[in-house]
Formats: C-alpha cells, structure tokens, sequence
C-alpha cells in the first residue's frame, strides 16, 4: 500500500513537471509550439533546443531576406527616379545636400566659402537670383543635379554616352560600365550579353546569331533601333552629344526642368520645348512637338 501510494506520489510530481513552461525541455507557451503539439511533434530534451536554433536561423534568415528585398525595391525606385537625391539636391559623400546654399559645399561638393561669406545660388557671396537649390552657371540657373552639361558643378560636362544623376555623370539609362565604357550588352558585339563576351557575328538582344538574324538595323555587328539610339541615330554611327535624346531618328535637345518635380506643375518650357517626363531622366524640357 505505501509502495502504491508513493509510487502515486511520484508520477504526479513527475506529470506536473513535465507541463510546467519552467521546465527547460519543454518546447510551449507559444502558438507555434501549440500547432505543433496538435500535429503530435512535441520535440523535447537537446532536439527542442536544436529545432529552437533552426527556428532562430530560419527566422534571421527571413527578416535578411526582407531586408534585401526592401533595399531592391529601394534600389529600384531610385533608378526610376533617376536617382537617389530629391532634385535639385546633389550627393556629397553620403548625403544629399543643396549646393546652392551650403557654405562647405558652395556650387559642388567639397568648394567651402570664406569665413563670414554666405553662399547664394551656389556662388559665394554671389548676388544672382535663382530659385532655392539651383546654381547659377553660364548666365542661367542650374540643376547641377541633373545638368549633363554643368554637372554637380559649372561647366562639369559628361560624356556623350553619360547623363548626370545626382551630380555625378554614370552611362546612361540602358547602357552597363564595362572597364569604364559605357556600352549596351544587348548589342555591343564586343560585349554581347556581358561585360567581356565579344560576338563574331550579330548581337541581337544580347545574344550572339548569324547574320542576317537583326530584323532592325546593323550597325557594325550591333543589332540597334536607329529610332531611339543615341550612338546609331537615324544611321550607323550617328552619336548624339550628352545633352541630347534620339527621338524618332533625330538628336534633339533636352534640359532639366528648374523649379518643379512635375510636368503638370511646371511653367512652359523656353524655347519651343515641351515638357515631358521621360524614365530615367525624369521631368525635362525636350525639344520635340510630341514627348516620346
């Protein structure tokens, strides 16, 4: 009878231990544990531990996973903004800056003023009007930030296969930086679907096929559209300079927008241009009588 009786004793203390969340090996008190529970997996002892760690890992794993994602969808709004920095700003460094007030950074980065000398439309002490942001160059108010003639600072001039982003010249939308040239892997016979890999024959959208596979014009061994092509303009090796857009087979000239961030909101373009938002480049005046 106290044999019974203790034995009864015992298994009671031993079941309340085995449900109390105290106890290390018990893998409760959450709903995931309760899930499992009901599906009869009930990990206890060093196992529990292991699947926590598992649980742990795939849990890290996810948020990295989430955090790319948010850094692509980052990435790719800035490209289709055309860039990271809110127009007119210019980056300096890390940050993003107004160089037409900014007495360290004066008109571009790193151009500091004088002790006791302000810092107007990006001239120091200068008396020039401009609209807040915008840099006075060559007897006009600039968006350095996107000026592919002045930019990140008067006079700075990007090359023809460049356009200016942020203050800085970088290939132009479409084109990759192969050993610093800008070309078009989808045509480029020299680099045919990457940095590196020449074609003997045609590059067309960025293979490599026999010729007479370019249903468009060849220039070169380059399967191009002669139409929209700022290296092949209308006709094979017709290069349209930095400033300029290949528009219907012409070169036409573009200039950013100053004062506004949309064409609904923007006065008339000078000069017989129309506005237009156009991808990459964002919001400019364009001189064509229909935005392509």
């Amino acid at each position: 009878m106290k044999t019974t009786a203790l034995t009864g004793v015992l298994v009671m203390l031993l079941g309340a231990m085995g449900c109390t969340s105290s106890n290390p090996y018990f893998d409760g008190g959450d709903d995931d544990g309760a899930a499992d529970r009901a599906d009869g997996e009930v990990p206890i002892g060093p196992d529990a531990d292991a699947d926590a760690d598992v649980r742990t890992d795939a849990d890290a794993d996810a948020d990295a996973d989430a955090d790319a994602d948010a850094d692509a969808d980052a990435d790719a709004d800035a490209d289709a903004d055309g860039g990271g920095c809110p127009a007119p700003q210019v980056l300096c460094g890390t940050g993003c800056l107004d160089v037409s007030s900014d007495t360290a950074n004066c008109g571009s980065c790193g151009n500091a003023c004088a002790a006791g000398e302000s810092c107007n439309a990006g001239v120091c002490n200068g008396t020039n009007p401009c609209d807040p942001g915008y840099v006075f160059c060559d007897r006009a108010c600039r968006d350095v930030s996107s000026d592919p003639r002045h930019c990140g600072g008067c006079g700075v001039r990007c090359d023809d296969l460049q356009y200016c982003v942020d203050g800085s010249c970088a290939c132009r939308p479409g084109f990759a930086d192969c050993a610093g040239t800008c070309v078009v892997t989808t045509a480029d016979p020299d680099n045919c679907g990457g940095c590196g890999s020449a074609c003997a024959d045609v590059c067309v959208d960025g293979s490599c096929l026999a010729p007479g596979a370019c249903t468009a014009t060849e220039c070169g061994g380059a399967c191009v559209d002669t139409d929209t092509d700022v290296r092949h303009c209308g006709t094979c090796n017709h290069a349209c300079p930095t400033d300029q857009l290949c528009v219907g087979g012409d070169c036409v000239s573009y200039r950013p927008v100053i004062g506004c961030t949309a064409c609904a909101d923007c006065g008339p373009c000078t000069g017989g241009r129309m506005c237009c938002d156009v991808t990459s480049y964002g919001v400019i005046c364009l001189d064509v009588s229909a935005c392509p």
